[in-house]
């Protein structure tokens, strides 16, 4: 009969096997990330090169490693002014420069410049306000598009059978010039919708191609490479 295990012995035992992963991993999340200083360095020399996208994403990483890196904030609200106008509306974009701005206000208080700063923030509010409604109305015309295109080719088709009827309607020549009367109108309103919804579907994807691009810079990179995010003092926009 075998003999039994000791309490201890057990108790090494199942500690080891907890243990064992967490030191194997230790090393990795040790050199997950640099420290924060050297990617607001990075950050700095890729504003300075006019990479705003790259930028946003390097300072928003500063920010998640320390959230009272004041130089961040002023820096993130700087890039993300730009971007604003580069994406346009860019009602995300000009949110997230009122948060960073508020940031710097609350962190670091200076009667020299808080004046200054306050007329950004209310500016940087407004702007994301009305922003926000022409993206909202931009998105808006996805389903009347599809619905402008529906009633278009309904009507294209229309004119269309009555082009055929009214060329095998032989013998009655008014009821041919009314059917041909009609067939003409109902091609005209019909290409007119349609036209008019193929523009506004292209309005509408390009403004949801703007959201998904604004969504991607937002991330800090370690968070787009799989590293799990601890802490935060980045700003999570939903649209």
């Amino acid at each position: 009969m075998p003999r039994l295990e000791s309490r201890s012995a057990w108790t090494t035992r199942v500690c080891g096997a907890v243990l064992a992963p967490c030191v194997a991993l230790a090393p990795l999340s040790a050199r997950a990330e640099p420290p924060a200083p050297t990617v607001l360095e990075e950050a700095q020399q890729q504003v300075k090169a006019g990479e705003d996208e790259a930028a946003m994403q390097a300072l928003s990483e500063v920010i998640a490693l320390d959230t009272s890196n004041v130089k961040a904030y002023q820096l993130r609200a700087d890039v993300a002014g730009r971007l604003a106008h580069k994406y346009g509306p860019g009602a995300a974009f000009h949110a997230l420069r009122a948060n960073d701005l508020e940031h710097v206000l609350a962190l670091k208080p200076d009667p020299a410049k808080d004046d200054e700063t306050m007329r950004e923030l209310q500016a940087a509010h407004a702007d994301a306000t009305r922003a926000a409604r022409q993206e909202q109305r931009r998105r808006k015309l996805l389903p009347a598009s599809m619905s402008l295109g529906v009633i278009g080719g309904g009507m294209t088709i229309a004119s269309t059978v009555l082009v055929i009827l009214a060329n095998t309607n032989v013998g009655n020549d008014q009821t041919v010039h009314v059917m041909n009367a009609y067939s003409g109108t109902f091609l005209g309103v019909g290409v007119g919708l349609v036209v008019t919804a193929i523009a506004f579907g292209v309005v509408a994807r390009k403004q949801y191609a703007r959201d998904q691009r604004a969504r991607a810079l937002f991330e800090p990179r370690y968070a787009r490479r799989g590293i799990p995010q601890f802490g935060g003092g980045g700003l999570v926009l939903r649209f």
